[in-house]
C-alpha cells in the first residue's frame, strides 16, 4: 500500500488514505454528480431534497461528451445545459424528448438517486437545523451507493472519479472532512471506499459535460416526481432512462438504484414506478450495512 498524496483543498492537504495496490490499473467510471431541490425546512422550502450520481465507465465517455455537446448545438446555445434553463418550460416538449432518448442510448451508465421526504424522514434538530450537515448525509448516502456500484462492477471491480456540481455558499473543504471522518470509522466489512479516487472534486457545471448530464438526469427524476403522479407520460424521460438506474442481481431498485431517506412510498405508490414491474426490496430496502 502507498499513501495517496493529492488533493489540495482551500489550500489545505486533504486527509490521506492508503491508495490498494493495483489501484491505477483499475478500468476507470467517471461519476458526475448533482442536486436538486432546497435543504431548508420551512414553509416555503422545498419538500424533498435529492441527489443524483451518474456513473459512465471510461469506454461511454466519449459518448457522453459528444451527446451533451450534440444536445448544445442542437438547442443553439454556448451556455452549459441547465434542465430548468434549456428544457422545463412548455414549449421545450420535442427537446425533452430529444434529450431522454439521447442520454438513455450511452452504454454502461449507472444511475443513483437518493431522496430525502422531509415529511417522512428521522431528522435530529441538527440535520434541521444545519443545511450543510443536510447536503453532506444526502451526499454520504449517495457516495456509499456508488462504491458498491463500483465493487460489483460487471466484468470485474473499478475505481471512480467522483466529480460533483459545487454548491454555492458551501466551503466544499468542510466536505471533504466529512467524507474523511466517514472514511475513517468505516468497517472493513462496510463500504468500500478505497474504490473511489480521493478527495472527489466540486467544480463549476461549465467544467464538464458529465456534470450537465447529471443536471438532466436530476431534471427527468423531478419531473415524474412532481408530474408524473397524475400523468404517467410525464414521467416518460425517467422510464427511458430505468434500465440505466442501478439494481440488484435481481432487479430490486430500492436501496440500490434509488434511496428513499423516509417513507418509500413517496415513490413506490406512484403510477410510474408500480409501471416499472421492480420487485422492492423488503421494507425500506438495499443493503442492510448502508447507512440510513
Amino acid at each position: 500500500m502507498n499513501l495517496d498524496l493529492s488533493g489540495i483543498i482551500n489550500g489545505t492537504p486533504a486527509p490521506k488514505f492508503p491508495v490498494p495496490d493495483g489501484f491505477g490499473a483499475m478500468k476507470l467510471v467517471e461519476v458526475f454528480c448533482d442536486e436538486t431541490g432546497d435543504r431548508g425546512w420551512t414553509s416555503q422550502s422545498s419538500t424533498w431534497f435529492g441527489m443524483c450520481a451518474v456513473m459512465v465507465p471510461q469506454e461511454s465517455v466519449p459518448q457522453l461528451r459528444a451527446t451533451v455537446r450534440g444536445l448544445r448545438a442542437e438547442i443553439g446555445t454556448d451556455k452549459p445545459l441547465h434542465w430548468i434553463e434549456h428544457f422545463k418550460k412548455a414549449r421545450h416538449e420535442q427537446r425533452r424528448d430529444m434529450a431522454s432518448n439521447m442520454v438513455a442510448a450511452i452504454p454502461g451508465v449507472k444511475v443513483i438517486y437518493v431522496v430525502a421526504e422531509k415529511a417522512t424522514m428521522v431528522a435530529s434538530p441538527e440535520l434541521r437545523s444545519n443545511g450543510d450537515l443536510f447536503y453532506h448525509w444526502t451526499m454520504r448516502l449517495m457516495l456509499e451507493r456508488v462504491a458498491l456500484a463500483l465493487q460489483e462492477w460487471e466484468g470485474g471491480q473499478r475505481r471512480g472519479m467522483v466529480r460533483l456540481g459545487a454548491v454555492k455558499g458551501m466551503d466544499h473543504a468542510e466536505s471533504v472532512g466529512y467524507l474523511a471522518n466517514v472514511r475513517r470509522k468505516a468497517s472493513p466489512w462496510s463500504t468500500p471506499w478505497h474504490l473511489m479516487h480521493w478527495p472527489p472534486r466540486w467544480v463549476g457545471t461549465n467544467e464538464y459535460d458529465g456534470v450537465q448530464a447529471a443536471d438532466l438526469y436530476l431534471g427527468m427524476f423531478r419531473r415524474a416526481v412532481e408530474r408524473g403522479g397524475d400523468d404517467i407520460r410525464e414521467a416518460r424521460h425517467l422510464l427511458r432512462h430505468w434500465h440505466q438506474v442501478r439494481s440488484s442481481s435481481r432487479g430490486r431498485v430500492m436501496g440500490y438504484g434509488v434511496k428513499v431517506h423516509g417513507d418509500p412510498s413517496f415513490l413506490t405508490t406512484r403510477g410510474w414506478w408500480q409501471a416499472t414491474n421492480r420487485p422492492l426490496e423488503g421494507g425500506s430496502g438495499g443493503h442492510s450495512h448502508l447507512s440510513g
